[in-house]
């Protein structure tokens, strides 16, 4: 019981390959505020194949809070919404 991720619209298929979808208790630590989650989530995010796409959604949806591709919603607004995309 916690946040789960919004999830885009059926016809992203990077979705389908994100590593934090694979079961809740992941996808929920994408939103916790518990020590270390952050890093935890990032270092799911550091080896996953949809990393790029994930944080491209973020931007164009203006996603405000959760890991998304790598990056906390304080991070992604630092660099702005055209900014570096942090990752590949």
């Amino acid at each position: 019981m916690g946040t789960t991720r919004p999830r885009p619209a059926q016809e992203d298929d990077w979705w389908k390959q994100a590593v934090c979808t694979s079961d809740e208790e992941c996808a929920e630590l994408f939103y916790s505020e518990a020590s270390g989650a952050a890093a935890r989530a990032k270092r799911i995010c550091f080896s996953c194949p949809a990393r790029g796409a994930c944080l491209a959604y973020a931007r164009e949806t203006v996603e405000e809070f959760g890991i998304w591709g790598g990056l906390t919603g304080q991070e992604r607004r630092a660099r702005g919404r055209y900014g570096q995309s942090g990752g590949g």
